[in-house]
């Protein structure tokens, strides 16, 4: 053996040249290979579970409020989609939509409703779309799609609510102006164009750790190390302006 300036033990140059490294290199490959294979298996099923929850909750719907004269139903997705932990409800009533429950950050964050998916033949004349709404002093943001939810290729559209929303317990009534709304996709802004009202076929609400440009939410949790903590909104009004 031979050592160089720091020590290290080097190996002769006629025991080098003797080791079998094309055996190595496919043994190295394979191990690669197997890694690359496993992570694929897990990837997949992970995806599956997705759909399989994403299915699940669609046929949860809660009927409540109306959008350019069509009546609404709605559904959950919380972050379970993908692997998550955080849990919420969702009941109408006279006063609205109530949605509460409990964030999570291990594996997730996020928590949402959103309506079914269906042909809202807004005119082409709106620019901004009217919410009267009650906070837990969190920042939520609405989301708009333009296709199924399950077409994941297609952007959504979101947009943060107001500073205004983020007094705990106050009605509030605010505009979102469709030029506001930046596409994104899974939570990251992506380029496309402004949104196209006519072709509106969803909204939501997101209660996430990511604001609408991607970003660290501001205004998220209870400020503190807290792995996890209860939220509640209610949905009083919707409409086209």
């Amino acid at each position: 053996k031979m050592s160089d300036n720091d020590g290290e033990t080097l190996l002769p140059k006629q025991v080098v040249s003797g080791l079998p490294w094309k055996r190595i290199g496919l043994v190295g490959c394979g191990i690669v290979g197997v890694v690359l294979v496993a992570g694929g298996i897990y990837g997949f099923s992970v995806y599956r579970r997705g759909i399989a929850y994403m299915h699940k909750m669609q046929d949860e719907k809660t009927e409540a409020l109306s959008l350019g004269g069509k009546k609404m139903e709605w559904y959950r997705l919380n972050d379970v989609v993908m692997g998550g932990r955080s849990t919420s409800q969702l009941a109408a009533d006279k006063t609205g939509l109530k949605f509460w429950g409990e964030i999570s950050i291990i594996g997730g964050g996020f928590a949402s409703f959103t309506s079914q998916d269906q042909s809202l033949d807004l005119p082409d004349s709106v620019t901004g779309i009217r919410v009267k709404a009650v906070t837990d002093g969190q920042l939520y943001k609405l989301v708009i799609r333009t296709a199924d939810i399950f077409e994941m290729s297609t952007p959504s559209y979101a947009c943060d609510f107001p500073d205004s929303t983020l007094e705990a317990g106050k009605e509030v009534t605010f505009v979102l102006p469709l030029s506001k709304f930046i596409a994104s996709r899974r939570g990251q802004p992506v380029q496309s164009g402004t949104v196209d009202a006519s072709k509106i076929r969803s909204v939501g609400v997101n209660l996430s750790y990511l604001d609408m440009h991607g970003k660290s939410n501001p205004h998220f949790g209870p400020g503190d190390d807290s792995k996890s903590w209860p939220f509640e909104f209610k949905l009083v009004e919707i409409a086209a302006v």
